[in-house]
């Protein structure tokens, strides 16, 4: 496997395929753990993304250094990767990217779902800033939503997330992200809950 000193996830890079020079966004960086290990995932404008192995990627050039007609993806548009499957934030791979979308695993939600009981606690934490965290109980589950007997300035429902939203579940508990481009890690979470059963 390739190494690289510093990660290019973020940063508008040159690679030469085929004696020609491309230009690109790196989105996502593919470590240990994942089938393109080794690999960035390069957004082109006007292109499909490419696989460049970690070696392969240089930094781009200045704008004043940019050859004529060439242009760079937006950076603060959020991306979803072409070669990252759902689910892959829920697996042990390293897998990184820059104001990216990792939509979560929904065979993982729908057994969530099944397994949550009316009843049951549920620990809710935004980390939105000025937001409720607390301890609240599930009134009533559907495929859509889960409803909580609220309390006085809590939220009253949740509803479950769509095919291709950004989630991650670890056992009973399911955390929400956005791509957020002012982080590093290209994705802030939002809203954490971990249901638990009655006793």
């Amino acid at each position: 496997m390739a190494t690289v000193k510093r990660p290019l996830t973020g940063l508008r890079v040159r690679v030469h395929m085929k004696g020609e020079a491309v230009y690109g966004l790196v989105r996502v960086r593919y470590g240990d753990g994942h089938k393109h290990d080794g690999h960035y995932e390069v957004e082109r404008v006007s292109a499909s993304p490419i696989l460049v192995p970690f070696g392969d990627a240089e930094p781009g050039p200045n704008a004043d250094q940019i050859p004529p007609g060439v242009e760079f993806p937006d950076r603060r548009v959020t991306y979803r990767p072409l070669f990252a499957e759902p689910g892959v934030k829920e697996t042990t791979a390293r897998v990184s990217g820059a104001n990216v979308i990792f939509p979560g695993s929904m065979e993982k939600l729908r057994e969530l779902i099944a397994l949550v009981q009316s009843g049951w606690t549920v620990h809710w934490t935004s980390h939105e800033a000025n937001e409720f965290r607390g301890q609240l109980r599930v009134a009533e589950v559907s495929a859509s939503e889960v409803r909580v007997n609220p309390t006085k300035g809590s939220p009253s429902r949740y509803t479950w997330p769509l095919e291709g939203d950004d989630f991650t579940i670890e056992s009973t508990a399911i955390t929400r992200y956005k791509a957020d481009h002012a982080y590093t890690g290209g994705r802030a979470s939002t809203l954490t809950l971990r249901f638990e059963a009655s006793r």
